[in-house]
């Protein structure tokens, strides 16, 4: 119980410190490179979206919960989570912004999710193991996408003001 707690204690704490941990980053990595870019934001029906997104979010996760349920033969539940998060980074990430990289890491994830459900692993670990590994994934392809950046946007040279 305490440590089902303090996981969502450092979930949500850690959120707010990524989120300042990533805009300080932006302003000493990115801004100088590149510049500012402020995204329009429309804010017609958001409240509504949100809603809408929370509540397919839990279908999704209950619907998930019952199919592994209804099936034996393997580890049912990091399949429907591999299932799950590939269609998640294809529709949402890889169609949408139409980068190579999530294409990859959905294949990941679908590969992943079928070969830990059926490697014959405690099924307490298969999960953990799928999320472990598809973090590594997303580290390894943000590092190389912000190298790629960095390399093509070195810093200015400053000019001297003789």
């Amino acid at each position: 119980m305490i440590l089902q707690s303090s996981l969502i204690l450092i979930l949500i704490g850690g959120a707010f410190v990524l989120r300042r941990v990533v805009n300080l980053l932006k302003s000493r990595v990115t801004y100088p490179r590149t510049g500012y870019v402020e995204y329009h934001m429309d804010d017609k029906n958001v409240r509504w979206k949100r809603i809408l997104t929370a509540a397919i979010a839990m279908g999704v996760a209950m619907a998930s919960v019952a199919i592994a349920r209804r099936i034996g033969a393997i580890d049912s539940m990091v399949a429907v989570t591999g299932v799950l998060v590939s269609a998640i980074l294809l529709v949402k990430q890889a169609w949408s912004s139409g980068v190579r990289r999530f294409y990859i890491l959905s294949a990941a994830s679908l590969i992943l999710g079928l070969a830990l459900s059926m490697s014959g692993l405690a099924n307490g670990y298969n999960l953990g193991i799928f999320y472990g590994l598809m973090g590594i994934a997303f580290a390894i392809s943000g590092g190389l996408t912000l190298w790629r950046y960095l390399y093509a946007n070195p810093l200015p040279a400053e000019e001297s003001n003789e």
